[in-house]
């Protein structure tokens, strides 16, 4: 039976790039595998020249993510035609996110699963405040109404969730356990680049890391406030690196602007609105002191805890969702309260004055192998 590995939004957010290069070095020699990408895969990723590799017309994409419904049909026919043409027995989405209402209307003769990164249950139906709780429940049953009406196709099968144990036992008809994958070459086929060379840091000063796409779910405006409270042995510099999405620059750059008046000669906050090639991504976390992951309004994984684990750095972590729960198991890092700029410079004075034991961190990356991950993923 032949197999459709699908993707067609690999764009310079990051997380899909080391997904899509180890699939395509794992699987692109097996006849049984063909490979559906956009354009701009072709840039970022590797081994796309190969013959079963194809590339959906740029004319036929939307890479808005804000895109319509209207939009993801059209796209979702474009792989469901692709697929019928090639013969492809099962298709898996390594986003399958956006096509939910797409493949829950169709009738394809082919089976269909792929990684969910936004799933329903992890969402709280309950906030702080009434208008808080109202906004979190209607997202919640928003959700959850999207996923069933995607289950409504009866070839489709548990879908993957990154680092989700539990939802695996409590819904097995319904998901399945993917280990959110640890790289095995993150470290070690990496460009020799020095971060503190670059961005003229110190050896002795602490850097504090906030790394990635940047959007809402940063919380960026939190960590400056927060890394202003914080105190500090000796010298520290937050660095924030990652492209900015355009929907958030505003905000991005009023955080940014907010620490001017910041009098502490101790205190840093380097900005580096770019996007960061995977060949660079180690040197961040090899040369980082403390790496925040304390999202707001975000309950999923993150692969950015394995790369912290991989280079034994202690995280801050929200004190919800998966990465609380991760955190609780392994011990990786700090929880704090994400929405509360007290808390967190708490935790970041704290990661500073008492990183956390090895153990944990290794314990992670051993249980998170790329290995793992793939075959998991790709076995039928």
């Amino acid at each position: 039976m032949k197999t459709l590995i699908c993707d067609l939004n690999v764009y310079d957010n990051g997380h899909h790039i080391g997904f899509v290069n180890s699939i395509l070095s794992h699987a692109a020699q097996r006849e049984d595998f063909i490979f559906l990408f956009n354009g701009m895969a072709a840039n970022l990723c590797k081994g796309m020249e190969h013959e079963r590799v194809f590339f959906v017309p740029e004319d036929r994409l939307h890479p808005d993510e804000l895109g319509s419904l209207s939009d993801k049909l059209r796209e979702y026919r474009y792989i469901r035609k692709f697929a019928l043409e090639h013969g492809i027995g099962r298709v898996i989405f390594l986003e399958i996110d956006w096509y939910q209402v797409a493949i829950g209307l169709s009738r394809p003769p082919f089976r269909i699963t792929g990684i969910y990164f936004r799933p329903f249950h992890l969402i709280p139906t309950r906030a702080e405040s009434l208008r808080g709780s109202l906004k979190s429940l209607f997202y919640h049953v928003k959700k959850r109404l999207l996923f069933h009406i995607l289950k409504i196709n009866r070839q489709v099968e548990p879908l993957f969730l990154l680092n989700d144990r539990m939802a695996g036992v409590r819904y097995p008809s319904w998901f399945r356990y993917l280990p959110d994958p640890v790289f095995e070459d993150g470290g070690t086929g990496t460009r020799s680049v020095s971060i503190r060379g670059q961005f003229g840091i110190p050896p002795s000063t602490h850097i504090i890391l906030a790394f990635g796409a940047m959007g809402a779910r940063k919380n960026i405006g939190n960590i400056v406030a927060a890394y202003r409270q914080a105190h500090f042995e000796g010298d520290t510099v937050l660095l924030i690196a990652g492209k900015v999405r355009n929907d958030y620059r505003a905000t991005f750059n009023q955080a940014i602007d907010s620490f001017a008046g910041n009098t502490d000669p101790h205190k840093r906050v380097i900005a580096i609105d770019t996007f960061v090639d995977e060949s660079d991504i180690d040197p961040y976390f090899r040369e980082a002191g403390t790496i925040l992951l304390c999202y707001s309004k975000f309950y999923g994984s993150s692969g950015l805890m394995g790369k912290a684990a991989q280079h034994g750095k202690t995280c801050i972590v929200p004190d919800r969702g998966l990465l609380s729960d991760l955190n609780d198991e392994y011990r990786l890092g700090y929880a704090v309260d994400p929405d509360d700029a007290g808390s967190i410079a708490k935790a970041l004075s704290l990661a500073q004055r008492e990183p956390l034991p090895a153990q944990g961190f290794q314990r992670f990356v051993h249980d998170h192998h790329e290995s793992a991950f793939l075959r998991t993923l790709l076995t039928q």
